[in-house]
């Protein structure tokens, strides 16, 4: 489910975007370079019109606005299918390329999962409050001292002062 999302989304980016330059060799050739059997990848090099910070850009707001949205209508039903999944998403097109592709090939599990979990729970936030986030210490890990996707997500949730 989570791919087709991205496929419709990078898909359409080319529609918008057919006079751009053809794909820079950077996150994708260092995250898919091993691993271009995996979806994600395909999909993602799919697309040669847009460059790839452009792509990157688009599909890190696409995944930004889902969690958005679910914030301002939560439903603890739903969060498994919209917010994990695009905090997956998320967390693999905003790592650094090699810790990308580490994510891709299944490796640095704890990492991954470590990040997901902080995305949602930055999400769920937004509409009940999770009692890791009543810690100062929790919150100056994971707003000031992780990732710029989780401090972004902070200052959505108004963590972040």
């Amino acid at each position: 489910m989570t791919l087709r999302i991205v496929y419709v989304l990078v898909f359409s980016a080319t529609l918008v975007y057919p006079h751009r330059a053809t794909l820079a060799a950077s996150w994708s050739e260092t995250v898919c370079g091993a691993v271009t059997k995996s979806p994600l990848c395909a999909l993602f090099n799919s697309v040669e019109k847009i460059p790839e910070d452009e792509r990157l850009k688009q599909i890190r707001e696409f995944y930004l606005a889902k969690l958005d949205k679910w914030a301002s209508n939560a439903e603890p039903a739903t969060m498994q299918d919209q917010v994990v999944s695009s905090c997956g998403m998320l967390t693999i097109v905003t790592a650094p390329a090699d810790t990308a592709r580490n994510f891709v090939k299944g490796e640095e599990r704890e990492e991954f999962d470590a990040r997901v979990d902080a995305c949602a729970k930055l999400t769920a936030q937004r509409a009940w409050p999770q009692p890791e986030f009543a810690k100062p210490q929790t919150v100056d890990l994971v707003c000031n001292r992780w990732t710029s996707l989780l401090r972004d997500l902070c200052i959505r949730a108004k963590l972040n002062a």
